[in-house]
């Protein structure tokens, strides 16, 4: 009950906390008779106003994100004057109250993240700085500046750690969610699983998509209830536009009567505004989309509106979520229209494989190209000199343009291995292990059994492209710091064993090919099946093992 009141609830954690100090406080004053020292009268009083206020926040923007949204402000500036005058009514910079700092800088990392927690910051050090000055003036008591200065440098380095703890965060990226099944064979785009995802990940009974194929005139409504799915072709222009234009094309919370939204405008930063209509009138009132959550779904193929409604706690924690289901939505569609490609024709094939090795070394190339440019630009904003990264980046460069245009030159050449030509695994694997080593600054080793391993071109290419993946998947999800690959040929046979000290998977155990579909890798789980070879998946919070069976074939 407590984890479903405050999951993904930014807004009552702080609320609540809030209030529960300013309990705490007030009790803590009138339990210490030495305390205030300065303006008693003034100062119970301005705490028992505080306790109530912060109760009657806690009550109000409980269940209301609206509300939420528009008092956070103004609530982080009372909260910060009553840190103010806590520290001058209680002995100012040796105040007992002096750690409520740490509750401003909690709410304002969580809000707005390091810019809020930057700013939230400073004021804080000014206000000690003047409540230090402000003592010193008094006269009454000899002023303790090793205490002050203690304080001071514990405030400066905890903010600049969550600071830094937030920017670096905001910079690594996610894990890729696991993608439902989507039914094949199909016209049309099939929708009900889209619906169920988004209906399951914000744990609301209905929803429905207002949307149309590209190349096609009509307009469908998908509609997800708990009695069941139901799908309705409509004349063009039945609701038409669905959303209000002015709504932009960013999800947003709505509330249909008095037309409130709530989206982001940046990283950090919310906009609520008022808006004649958010949902088309005809649409909110024939599906009861009075209350709920805008997702748009933007593809190559299907554009559309997806209301969520009567998501239970709504609140702008779930602009994060509806971000990245409509990203995920989106490749779903994509990938869902790919497939339908192949079984039209057999050169999709082809293109599939082209797309999964661009992606597995081009792409995964640039990622770690823009890993290391991240930091080459930090140090020098850091003033450091980057001459030595930048030409170290010109040569990363020019290595992997060779190997593309290998790669080019195999695909116009007739198929690799038909004259017996063989490859040396373990040398080339050396060298590459290197390379997306210092890529993505991580400590990659490579031991194989034995020194030298002999195989056919394309094996060796896929190899290559295998751990390519494994690697850039172990430091982008799962924050890895050392990846060890483990290389053995066994009769005609290789195994290879590529291990992790990253976070692991979003669920831990032990997997074998048929439970990889719904845990596992996906382009290293292709590229497995369609070398015939076998993979085994172990996942656990200290790290992951990509086990993988290959065997050693030559070109037909």
């Amino acid at each position: 009950m407590i984890e479903a009141a405050f999951q993904h609830r930014s807004g009552r954690v702080i609320a609540f906390g809030r209030a529960a100090l300013a309990l705490f406080f007030l009790t803590a004053i009138w339990l210490d008779r030495s305390q205030p020292m300065l303006a008693a009268p003034e100062t119970y009083g301005l705490l028992a106003l505080y306790v109530l206020a912060s109760a009657a926040l806690l009550a109000l923007t409980w269940d209301n994100w609206w509300l939420e949204a528009k008092l956070a402000g103004p609530a982080h500036v009372v909260d910060m004057l009553v840190f103010l005058w806590l520290n001058y009514a209680t002995q100012g910079y040796t105040s007992p109250f002096f750690t409520f700092f740490a509750f401003l800088i909690f709410s304002a990392s969580i809000r707005w993240g390091w810019r809020g927690t930057a700013a939230t910051a400073a004021i804080i050090v000014i206000l000690y700085i003047a409540s230090a000055v402000t003592a010193a003036s008094w006269g009454t008591q000899a002023f303790e500046w090793r205490r002050f200065v203690l304080r001071g440098s514990y405030l400066v380095a905890l903010s600049a750690l969550i600071i830094l703890w937030l920017v670096a965060t905001r910079a690594s990226a996610a894990p890729a969610p696991d993608l439902p099944g989507m039914e094949q064979g199909r016209d049309r785009p099939d929708m009900a699983p889209l619906l169920a995802l988004a209906a399951a990940r914000f744990r609301a009974p209905r929803a429905l998509c207002v949307w149309s194929e590209r190349e096609e005139p009509w307009t469908w409504v998908s509609v997800l209830e708990p009695a069941g799915f139901d799908e309705v072709r409509l004349d063009p222009g039945r609701f038409d536009p669905p959303i209000s234009p002015d709504a932009g094309e960013r999800p947003f919370l709505f509330d249909q009567q008095p037309g409130r939204t709530l989206a982001r405008a940046g990283p950090r930063r919310r906009v609520a505004r008022l808006l004649r209509d958010p949902v088309h009138q005809a649409l909110a009132r024939e599906h009861g989309a009075l209350r709920g959550l805008r997702i748009p779904i933007r593809s190559e193929s299907v554009s559309g509106e997806l209301l969520v409604i009567d998501v239970p706690g709504l609140c702008s924690d779930d602009l994060d979520i509806a971000e990245e289901t409509a990203a995920q939505i989106a490749a779903l569609l994509e990938h869902a229209k790919l497939f339908h490609a192949t079984e039209e024709a057999a050169g999709m094939r082809a293109r599939l494989s082209l797309a999964r090795d661009l992606h597995d070394s081009v792409v995964q190339f640039l990622a770690g190209l823009a890993f290391r440019l991240e930091g080459v630009r930090k140090s020098a904003a850091a003033g450091r000199d980057v001459a030595r990264d930048i030409d170290a980046l010109q040569a990363e460069l020019g290595r992997e343009q060779q190997d593309l245009r290998r790669f080019i030159a195999e695909l116009r050449a007739a198929p690799a291995g038909l004259s017996g030509e063989r490859a040396e695994l373990a040398g080339s694997l050396r060298e590459l292990t290197g390379r997306i080593g210092a890529q993505w600054s991580v400590a990659c080793s490579l031991v194989a059994t034995p020194q030298r391993i002999d195989v056919p071109p394309p094996l060796e290419r896929n190899v290559r492209q295998l751990v390519r993946e494994a690697v850039a998947n172990a430091v982008r999800h799962g924050a890895a710091t050392e990846v060890e690959t483990r290389l053995r040929r066994c009769d005609d046979a290789l195994e290879l064993v590529i291990s992790d000290n990253g976070a692991g998977f979003a669920v831990a155990g032990d997997f074998d090919d048929e439970e990889l579909a719904r845990h596992g890798p996906s382009s290293v789980r292709e590229r497995v099946r369609n070398l015939g070879g076998r993979l085994r998946l172990a996942s656990s919070p200290a790290g992951s093992r990509l086990s993988i069976t290959l065997p050693i074939r030559e070109a037909p």
